[in-house]
């Protein structure tokens, strides 16, 4: 049985994470849209980052040119590790290695990147003695062939994944169910999202403030306790403005729901007819039906 070493063990396990993290992302790409914000949510961006680390991680597994594979992974761990600090430092709230698992960056940094950026640098595998021609064309033809299966296919896949948009009328406008919301459009215009949500008759007339939230959001769960009070659901802001929590699906069960049953605000759901998109909590603040305010929480 051939004998692995020390450094054979670290860079195998530092594959197999980067290919874990790979399929993550690409899962989060085929199955949720992007806001295309900035870089870290552009699509060719993510794209990129994810075929970048399925390649490393196969050509890490294969056991191909370790030296230069060894170099490729601690120059990439070396960025990884930049990257996620200053994703902890400026507070988000996932790192983004592992597509919609979310991990707080401060521990991806101290568990994850870290611990592989030393052991890299503690193992580094000695110098690779020539190995068999006939055993070295299968590996890399192994690999190889491994990676022209997955990769185009997964660029197709993740290029390829439509969105929709509401236009000024709340009309879905694509063919996708995916609907990306821009609240900061609204503004000055009737509330869009009347028409799907249960409780627009009473949204329509009077000052209200519509909290759009999901209950499966941390953020969410942190947040929704401070409209529970009955002063705040009462008088908030200028003048008696009240208060709408409105859940965006997946609904969840009541004991996960953040909002108390007995909750003296105003409650609805936006209907599930369509996936929305959009950043929560939410507020939206209306004066008879007219968008006046979006408050992103």
């Amino acid at each position: 049985m051939r004998r692995f070493s020390a450094s054979d063990i670290v860079l195998k396990v530092v594959g197999l994470l980067l290919v874990t993290a790979a399929v993550l992302k690409g899962h989060e790409l085929l199955t949720v849209p992007l806001a295309n914000k900035d870089l870290w949510s552009w699509r060719p961006f993510l794209i990129f980052q994810v075929e970048f680390e399925l390649a490393l991680g196969i050509w890490l597994l294969s056991g191909l040119f370790k030296r230069l594979a060894w170099l490729a992974a601690l120059t990439c761990f070396g960025l990884f590790s930049a990257v996620t600090l200053y994703k902890g430092l400026i507070g988000a709230a996932s790192c983004g290695c592992f597509g919609t698992v979310h991990v707080n960056p401060w521990i991806t940094l101290l568990a994850i990147d870290l611990p592989s950026l030393g052991a890299l640098i503690l193992f580094r595998p000695a110098q690779q003695q020539s190995e068999g021609f006939r055993r070295y064309r299968l590996r890399r033809a192994a690999a190889t062939a491994m990676f022209l299966l997955i990769g185009p296919a997964g660029i197709i896949g993740m290029s390829n994944r439509g969105t929709a948009n509401l236009n000024a009328d709340g009309d879905i406008i694509g063919d996708s169910t995916f609907v990306v919301l821009e609240p900061e459009e609204w503004i000055g215009r009737r509330f869009p999202l009347l028409r799907y949500i249960e409780v627009n008759k009473v949204l329509s007339d009077g000052l209200w403030m519509v909290v759009m939230y999901n209950s499966y959001c941390p953020h969410c769960r942190n947040t929704m306790p401070q409209y529970e009070g009955t002063a705040l659901a009462r008088t908030i802001g200028i003048g008696n403005r009240s208060v709408a929590l409105v859940e965006l699906p997946p609904y969840a069960p009541p004991r996960w729901d953040p909002v108390s049953a007995c909750t003296k605000c105003t409650r609805g759901r936006l209907s599930s007819k369509a996936e929305w998109f959009v950043h929560t909590p939410i507020e939206v603040w209306l004066n008879d039906g007219m968008v006046s305010r979006i408050v992103k929480k």
